[in-house]
């Protein structure tokens, strides 16, 4: 048992491991607004994901360009 615990963490980076974390907590928060179980409106929760996302995006590769540095595809959806 540690010993796959051990090797699916080794061939994971800590920033895959969070992106894949907040997913599922957009995907639980999707599922409970669909299910009337929070106040907020799972249209809302889906724009609001995108605009965020998409302004991280654009913020990310300005200054990806600005500073001459290759950006990390993973960061901007931490961000």
């Amino acid at each position: 048992m540690i010993k796959t615990l051990d090797r699916l963490l080794d061939h994971l980076t800590m920033y895959r491991l969070v992106l894949y974390y907040l997913a599922a907590l957009l995907i639980a928060a999707l599922v409970f607004s669909f299910l009337k179980l929070v106040p907020h409106d799972p249209t809302a929760l889906v724009f609001t994901t995108a605009l965020v996302l998409a302004t991280c995006w654009i913020t990310n590769k300005v200054f990806a360009r600005i500073f001459e540095v290759p950006a990390n595809g993973e960061s901007v959806y931490i961000t």
